[in-house]
């Protein structure tokens, strides 16, 4: 292997030391075994262009798997970048990148009593997140505010994801993203609805009402009790 590849062995084992968890089964949360990935390599069609990285690769679900961390979703990543084509060495890189993330998600969602099947999900959906540019401060800020348990997980995953797309779509600041994400946390909405605050917001800011105007209401009025319901009709007597 080369001694770049034994060099970031060594930083993850480092970096995710901490978040190694005896009583977490990392072969059965994942799915996924070692021994599987390494079968999959020597029968899959389809991973015989990706034979020079084979070892770097095993190497990565070792380390990843010493730390506690599920296979599964990593092994996800590795099939859907070669279904995508992407080049080998590009692919092992971004596979080593995503176990790093799954190390600190692993962390964020230790304290929650989750099913194997809700952290794996979990796990995906919060790679997701990171990868787009969301920190693991902000996730662990909502996670914080959030309910127990794997609702108050998804809670706070949902209202960064609808917070995510406001940022990209309409340039909303990062602080004042965070806090709105706080305070739908917080909010009486149920989270399947989170999603509509971007129609919302789309219409204020076709009415020419900056970003900061909008997110600032949206806060108060979250922070005053109103529900869905009465949503609208306090964004329109707080900013006509």
């Amino acid at each position: 292997m080369r001694r770049a590849g034994r060099a970031w062995v060594l930083v993850l084992a480092t970096a995710l030391s901490f978040v190694a968890a005896p009583h977490l089964h990392a072969e059965a949360l994942g799915g996924t075994s070692a021994s599987a990935l390494s079968e999959w390599f020597d029968v899959a069609p389809e991973a015989r262009a990706y034979v020079a990285v084979r070892e770097r690769v095993l190497t990565t679900a070792q380390a990843v798997l010493a730390t506690g961390v599920p296979l599964g979703p990593l092994f996800e990543r590795l099939k859907e970048g070669v279904s995508k084509r992407i080049p080998p060495e590009r692919l092992a890189a971004a596979l080593e990148e995503e176990a790093v993330r799954l190390g600190v998600l692993v962390q964020l969602l230790m304290p929650r009593k989750l099913s194997d099947g809700a952290r794996a999900s979990l796990l995906s959906e919060g790679s997701i997140l990171l990868r787009a540019g969301t920190s693991s401060s902000a996730l662990a800020a909502s996670l914080d505010v959030a309910g127990p348990g794997e609702e108050g997980a998804r809670r706070a995953f949902a209202a960064e994801s609808t917070l995510l797309g406001l940022r990209v779509r309409h340039g909303l600041d990062a602080a004042l993203s965070q806090e709105l994400a706080l305070a739908l946390v917080r909010s009486s909405m149920r989270r399947e609805r989170f999603s509509s605050l971007q129609g919302l917001f789309a219409q204020w800011r076709a009415r020419g009402q900056s970003s900061e105007r909008i997110a600032r209401a949206m806060i108060d009025i979250f922070e005053s009790g109103v529900a869905l319901a009465g949503l609208e009709r306090e964004l329109e007597r707080r900013l006509r």
